[in-house]
């Protein structure tokens, strides 16, 4: 679960973008009857283990406020009968399942990826003040 999202800004490509570095995505959902919410679907408990780990209180929006990254209740989800249009007039339901920009398709490509790490920041920099615009 992703909370927290501004639904101006945020879009399920741009949400792929952030998760695809810690393990493939599967599914990504914006909720209708939680703004600012999103789920997101791995493709193994490694990579939402990773994902939780690396993207929690990270600074994702213009406005300043965290996002908030959880684990959900449901293991999967299936499809919405009726996805809606997120303001910038995408879908609010994409599967990613078969996308070729899943970073870890096959154990050869895993090996070659390395977690997101930032040099060169300020001494003494707390990831928490690191803002990552989706």
């Amino acid at each position: 679960m992703v909370y927290g999202v501004d639904n101006n800004t945020a879009n399920t490509d741009k949400l792929f973008n952030l998760f695809c570095l810690y393990g493939n995505v599967v599914r990504m959902k914006f909720l209708k009857t939680k703004e600012g919410t999103a789920m997101d679907q791995m493709g193994d408990a490694i990579a939402v283990e990773r994902s939780i780990q690396q993207l929690i209180n990270i600074l994702i929006d213009n406005d300043g406020s965290k996002t908030q990254i959880a684990f959900s209740k449901q293991h999967y989800f299936s499809e919405s009968i009726n996805p809606y249009t997120l303001p910038d007039n995408s879908i609010s339901l994409k599967d990613y399942s078969a996308f070729k920009n899943n970073r870890f398709l096959s154990l050869t490509q895993a090996s070659k990826n390395r977690i997101l790490h930032f040099f060169n920041t300020t001494k003494g920099c707390h990831p928490s003040q690191v803002r990552m615009f989706v």
